[in-house]
């Protein structure tokens, strides 16, 4: 499984473009929470299938990359149902998550564009989010990674039920 150390991501990781697009989804895109910053350190991966350069046709796309797998095994329009659900995640997070990284021992990992960007403020953090990592574990509560203008990583516990957008997602065996 080709994977880059969220180090070198951080360094190389480009997001999806910011170009104005329609939405019809009414969901606030400003967040704030107050908590003391955490990091991602630099020897935890994530999958490079999920790397997208901005010029990409999937670049808006929502993408799910299967862990035990090791690729990604859908892809799909971006909609606002998936909008609507990270823009619920994120009015959700209430600090940062005490883990310093995800492990990869999740099922699934989801990357979700923002459309358009929404501002997230925890604690002195203030982050411009225009994609998530929904890292999505069958034992434990689901994670968010999110990267900031610099690409440095940020990690939140998110205590939202996913199972029904895991289920929406109906990814194939």
């Amino acid at each position: 499984m080709k994977i880059l150390s969220l180090f070198s991501l951080a360094i190389c990781f480009c997001f999806s473009s910011l170009l104005p697009l329609e939405h019809s989804y009414g969901a606030p895109n400003h967040y704030e929470v107050d908590a003391e910053a955490a990091f991602i350190g630099e020897d935890n991966a994530i999958p490079t299938q999920l790397m997208l350069p901005e010029q990409s046709e999937l670049a808006n796309r929502v993408q799910v990359f299967d862990v035990k797998k090791g690729q990604v095994v859908q892809t799909t329009e971006n909609n606002d149902y998936f909008q609507k659900n990270v823009h619920q995640w994120l009015s959700g997070i209430t600090g940062f998550a005490p883990e310093v990284s995800p492990d990869l021992k999740a099922k699934y990992i989801v990357r979700v564009p923002v459309k358009p960007a929404a501002t997230l403020k925890v604690g002195t953090t203030k982050l411009n989010v225009i994609e998530v990592f929904l890292f999505y574990y069958e034992d434990k509560e689901p994670m968010l990674l999110i990267f900031d203008e610099a690409k440095k990583p940020y990690i939140f516990n998110i205590h939202n039920d996913v199972k029904p957008f895991i289920q929406y997602l109906s990814i194939p065996d």
